[in-house]
């Protein structure tokens, strides 16, 4: 027989020694059953405890949350300081402020008083800096690099002569070897300006009017035969060959007065010349008011064929074509179109037609 039964229960440091003999009705089962209880209400309280804590920061937490959005919020701020009223904001008209405009580079040309200001600053310090600034300001140097405008500077270019060659009007872009080529080859003034105003040359190089100059090609030719208003483009070579070849300017004056060649080269009217075309024909092809456009091989093409003036004026005065070049006209002539079948398709009324309509009523006729 035992005299002490030792229990140990979990969560409890003392033990607790039960004599049977002291309590003849003790329960084992029952004891049990109660500290087990006790120990399930002890854990139930701290459960609830901690889920009280766990509230209570939660709620500190919304109210802080709150709080910040309450003083950050700016429609708060401004009801804070304003008052609420009915709730209803007060607009504030703001002034539109424009776009602050960007000028592109077309829009900001060098003025007059900024190119002198850059003569004036180089002729004081005599600088490269105030040298290639100058050469900025001016249309056919704007573009030069750096070593181009150095290499202006080392040969002594005035800039006074940079002007000229710039109020010529003669070159879009000169490069600094080509402006070099001019000035070394003495090109007076003069002579750039007749040639400018000539307005005949597209775009002129050095090359061409080095080449003019050192020909000889008077300067007074050149502007006559740019009054003509006869060329579309001429080169400064072009115009070297024609004054080589001896063509008179009344040649080119007469040539010009006919209204017949819509552009003219300078191979055009030295092919002219050479054929020995006889300026009366050029003249009666004009008067014809026959072709639209015509060039210098369709008129020699027409004089070799032999094709009689009056044949020309017949097709012309019925007035029947809507358009007619010289091939047209030969295959008309060589087919034995006869020069009344014209006039007689114009008294019917038939207008705005091309030859080969003519050619097919002719043949059904």
């Amino acid at each position: 027989m035992l005299d002490e039964v030792t229990l140990t229960t979990s969560g409890m440091s003392n033990r607790e020694r039960v004599r049977p003999n002291d309590n003849q009705d003790f329960d084992l089962d029952d004891y049990l059953r109660e500290k087990s209880g006790l120990e399930s209400e002890s854990d139930s309280n701290s459960v609830d405890e901690e889920s009280t804590n766990r509230r209570k920061y939660g709620f500190w937490l919304i109210f802080v949350a709150i709080v910040f959005i309450y003083f950050m919020n700016p429609l708060g701020q401004f009801e804070r300081f304003f008052g609420e009223g009915d709730n209803q904001l007060t607009e504030i008209s703001v002034p539109e402020i424009p776009a602050p405009v960007v000028p592109t580079q077309q829009s900001i040309p060098v003025s007059n008083n900024s190119q002198e200001q850059a003569f004036e600053a180089f002729e004081q310090s005599g600088s490269f800096l105030d040298y290639a600034t100058a050469l900025r300001s001016f249309d056919i140097t704007d573009d030069l690099s750096v070593s181009n405008a150095q290499a202006l500077f080392d040969r002594n270019i005035p800039l006074d002569y940079i002007n000229v060659l710039e109020e010529s009007d003669l070159f879009d872009d000169l490069s600094s070897a080509g402006i070099i080529s001019i000035f070394d080859n003495n090109i007076p003034q003069n002579y750039l300006n007749e040639l400018g105003a000539s307005d005949l040359f597209d775009e002129m190089s050095a090359a061409g009017i080095i080449g003019l100059y050192n020909r000889q090609v008077p300067s007074e030719y050149v502007l006559a035969i740019g009054q003509t208003d006869l060329f579309d483009e001429m080169s400064g070579n072009g115009l070297i060959s024609v004054y080589n070849r001896g063509i008179p300017v009344e040649y080119v004056q007469a040539l010009a007065s006919y209204d017949l060649i819509d552009e003219m080269n300078a191979n055009g009217i030295i092919s002219l010349y050479d054929q020995d075309i006889p300026l009366e024909f050029v003249e009666a092809l004009g008067a014809a008011d026959l072709f639209d456009e015509m060039n210098a091989a369709g008129i020699i093409a027409l004089y070799n064929q032999d094709i009689p003036l009056s044949y020309i004026k017949a097709m012309g005065d019925a007035n029947i074509f809507d358009e007619m070049n010289f091939r047209g006209a030969l295959a008309l002539y060589n087919q034995g179109v006869p020069e009344d079948f014209y006039q007689d398709l114009s008294n019917r009324g038939i207008e705005d037609i091309e030859f080969r309509d003519v050619l097919r009523l002719f043949d059904a006729n």
